[in-house]
């Protein structure tokens, strides 16, 4: 199971809006964490144990990885600013989850490639080259005996870039697994995802076939349906 980190696990959008915008705007400086005072804290506080519950619940059934187009330092400091109580270092390693920070992983000569050539996304292929070391890892040999992935983010970058690895599958054999978050959520809504990917994470897992899981449009057919 692959994880994307910002409007994943971590509530980007709600940051950017609520709390770094503000400080910005005050002469604040980034990455203070939210203290026990701020009207965030019992929200963020609630959030950072269903990630917990996340992460533990798929560490228990597979291999875990978190792959991110986020810096290192972003990754370390929004973990610790905006997920009170988590102590996000302690349960990755307790759980053996490696983060790959995605542009580690695209070389120079690539990206130029990318940027010189039209429609070509650098992030995928980011994404592309941090999974293919990540399903190394789990699976050495998974070009010849296939991969059970499950891939959740709330982009189109790991869902392409999950597609384009398991193509290399020589034999076919691999399932390609995505479950697509919305894109700028609130965290009322990223909270009611995680626990969703949590309760569905043993058939997701279990299932013998390649699918897609897209929750707005889960949203949009319960709201036309109700």
């Amino acid at each position: 199971v692959i994880f994307d980190w910002d409007d994943t696990l971590l509530p980007t959008h709600f940051v950017e809006e609520r709390i770094e915008g503000p400080r910005r705007s005050s002469g604040v400086g980034r990455f203070a964490l939210v203290g026990e005072d701020s009207p965030h804290f019992e929200k963020l506080k609630a959030h950072a144990q269903r990630v917990r519950a996340l992460l533990e619940t798929a560490a228990s059934r597979a291999n875990v990885a978190i792959v991110t187009l986020a810096t290192r330092s972003w990754f370390d400091e929004s973990a610790e600013a905006y997920l009170p109580g988590l102590d996000l270092p302690e349960l990755l390693e307790r759980l053996q989850i490696p983060v790959y920070c995605a542009r580690e992983y695209l070389s120079n000569r690539e990206l130029k490639a990318a940027l010189a050539e039209e429609g070509v996304n650098p992030g995928v292929i980011a994404k592309r080259n941090a999974m293919k070391h990540c399903l190394k890892k789990f699976v050495p040999a998974w070009r010849r005996d296939g991969a059970n992935v499950l891939s959740v983010g709330d982009s189109e970058t790991e869902l392409c870039a999950i597609k384009e690895l398991l193509w290399q599958d020589d034999l076919g054999r691999s399932l390609c697994k995505t479950f697509k978050f919305v894109s700028d959520p609130t965290l009322e809504f990223l909270g009611v995802e995680v626990e969703t990917a949590a309760s569905w994470l043993g058939r997701m897992i279990k299932a013998t076939m390649d699918f897609h899981v897209d929750m707005e449009e889960l949203v949009e057919e319960a709201f036309w349906d109700a």
